[in-house]
């Protein structure tokens, strides 16, 4: 028997399993609606959405209109068997969103406020997860600034940069990393109360590790590496990282230069390259 056999097999009969479980959160003290009720308000927001940001693979990303909160943004993941399989043993992405947004801006790491989440379960086996969260207006984020494309303010995207690294201090020492720290994933939000925002938090997670988090900033200055910044500027920022890693820093740095090193050839020009 192939092994895609046994697959398509083990597929069809959770697929086939009649009965499903809902596993449903909401925020802002609304009126109570059965799980069966949400799904049935998700669908219909998720079938005629306000605009399909991004469609890949097992995740699409959506603009949608769900009363009462009105415009958000909404992510939905359709799991393949492998994460299927896994999905009694491990928190899915969502569920982690759903579950460390709110500690992390309670301590001052800006995140999009989730305000509806639905899983739904077969048997033991999370099939299909919903996350919603406040849609943000009036920002840019870093990728968007460094051009200046369409953006009528006057800015100082070095120092932006700075305050983007002290984002990622906070993370680490509350003992997360994010997985992807490229500059599309911090958005900037303009006016008095100008802040930060960090974005896409699909691969969130615990992790104190100090050379798991060296190599989760390293994407950050590889991205300096990838826009030509100049070496010394690009030194000010992983100074300015190290110092705010405290005890930790020796550690740190160890795997956070072992990383830009090993992939500094891939990032050099590339931005040049896609002009």
């Amino acid at each position: 028997m192939s092994k895609n056999f046994k697959s398509r097999k083990i597929r069809s009969l959770i697929d086939g399993y009649p009965w499903q479980r809902f596993h449903c959160f909401t925020k802002d003290n609304i009126q109570n609606r059965e799980p069966i009720e949400w799904l049935d308000i998700i669908n219909s927001a998720v079938e005629s959405p306000l605009e399909v940001i991004k469609a890949d693979g097992m995740k699409r990303s959506l603009k949608v209109n769900i009363i009462p909160w009105g415009v958000l943004y909404m992510e939905e993941f359709q799991w393949n068997l492998s994460r299927i399989i896994l999905s009694p043993f491990r928190l899915s992405r969502a569920k982690r969103i759903w579950t460390f947004s709110d500690y992390l801006i309670k301590n001052q790491v800006l995140v999009p406020e989730p305000v509806i989440f639905l899983e739904i379960e077969k048997l033991i086996f999370v099939t299909k997860t919903y996350i919603a969260t406040r849609w943000i207006d009036q920002g840019f984020n870093f990728g968007q600034l460094i051009s200046g494309k369409d953006i009528a303010f006057d800015y100082d995207f070095q120092s932006i940069l700075c305050h983007g690294v002290d984002t990622a201090i906070k993370l680490h020492n509350l003992g997360f990393m994010h997985g992807d720290l490229k500059w599309s994933n911090f958005f900037y939000i303009f006016g008095k109360d100008s802040r930060i925002i960090l974005i896409d938090l699909d691969s969130l997670r615990r992790c104190s590790s100090p050379y798991q988090q060296g190599r989760d900033f390293a994407r950050y200055i590889l991205s300096a590496i990838e826009h030509q910044y100049d070496d010394k500027f690009i030194e000010n920022l992983i100074d300015r990282y190290l110092k705010g890693r405290g005890s930790r820093r020796s550690l740190v740095e160890r795997s956070l230069r072992s990383r830009i090193d090993r992939k500094r050839n891939r990032y050099e020009g590339r931005s040049k390259r896609k002009v």
